[in-house]
């Protein structure tokens, strides 16, 4: 799998030398999105986390089933899914919440349903 992620010729090398890769050249390489520095490691975590709680969980939760699908099924099998799962998205009520509150240009309040 690693050669997918990220390339066949470094993970040669990394497979055949033990070679390992510090942050930034993972970085480099597509096997980490980004590098902080260590002492703002928590911090950075923190506000990824609260960044992603402030969005709708039923879209977080389907977001992530959608990207499963996307490494394990043929594109014309996602894409049919991916339209599935949006078709159940439009019929929750945080749909017309984000929706009203974009109208009323006010934070949405989202629950879950």
């Amino acid at each position: 799998r690693l050669p997918r992620l990220i390339g066949r010729p470094l993970a040669t090398e990394m497979i055949l030398t033990g070679r390992m890769i510090d942050a930034d050249e993972a970085r480099d390489a597509g096997l980490v999105l980004r590098v902080v520095p260590a002492d703002n490691l928590i911090p950075a975590t923190q506000e990824l986390a609260e960044e992603i709680s402030s969005k709708a969980p039923l879209t977080v939760r389907t977001a992530k089933t959608a990207l499963k699908m996307a490494f394990e099924e043929p594109l014309s099998k996602g894409n049919e899914h991916e339209r599935e799962l949006m078709v159940d998205l439009f019929a929750t009520e945080d749909q017309a919440e984000g929706t009203r509150a974009f109208i009323e240009k006010r934070p949405p309040v989202f629950k879950g349903r």
